[in-house]
């Protein structure tokens, strides 16, 4: 009876011995100049990203353009350059940043619909207001989108600039408005 327990334990035990040898990759090699080789497999996972910038980095506020038509007779369908702002909008040119690992991207303007208002129920359409890229990255046009061909890795930088088309007589007053700038990935 011993014999048969012993023979049943070493037997149990040489099942958990390799059992344990075949939960990953294994190699038991026997005798003079035996080798065992086992293969080890790794994997990195690179999640999709994008990252976009208008404007000013890093200060938690939204940059903006000014034109004031003060100095000159409004509608004489002259393009203005800015003639102040906040942070890089100050001068009407901002920077652009965009630097993703997707394939593609979109870049589209939300204005939220296409007027600047003054509050008082005049408005100016954002189609007086020009976007010029300085040929890195595409300006959408307001409430418009481009798309963007990456190749699969990007970092670029861009001027885009800004004028007022002064092409009509509106009424006095100061109109305000803001467009949504996003970069999406499929």
């Amino acid at each position: 009876m011993n014999l048969n327990k012993l023979l049943l334990t070493t037997t149990t035990g040489l099942g958990l011995l390799l059992s344990q040898f075949a939960v990953a990759d294994s190699d038991l090699q026997f005798g003079g100049g035996a080798t065992a080789t086992a293969s080890l497999d790794f994997q990195i996972t690179i999640p999709q990203f994008v990252y976009f910038q208008v404007g000013t980095a890093g200060n938690g506020n939204v940059d903006r353009v000014d034109w004031d038509l003060s100095a000159v007779q409004p509608g004489q369908g002259v393009p203005l350059a800015a003639t102040g702002g906040t942070g890089d909008g100050a001068d009407g040119v901002l920077s652009i940043t965009l630097i993703t690992n997707a394939a593609t991207v979109t870049i589209a303007s939300n204005t939220g619909g296409g007027n600047l208002d003054d509050g008082g129920g005049n408005t100016i359409p954002f189609t007086e207001i020009t976007v010029a890229d300085g040929g890195t990255i595409t300006a959408p046009a307001f409430d418009g989108n481009t798309v963007i061909a990456t190749g699969g890795v990007y970092n670029q930088t861009d001027n885009w600039t800004y004028n007022y088309s002064d092409s009509s007589n509106y009424a006095a007053g100061v109109y305000n408005g803001t467009s949504v700038y996003t970069a999406a990935t499929p």
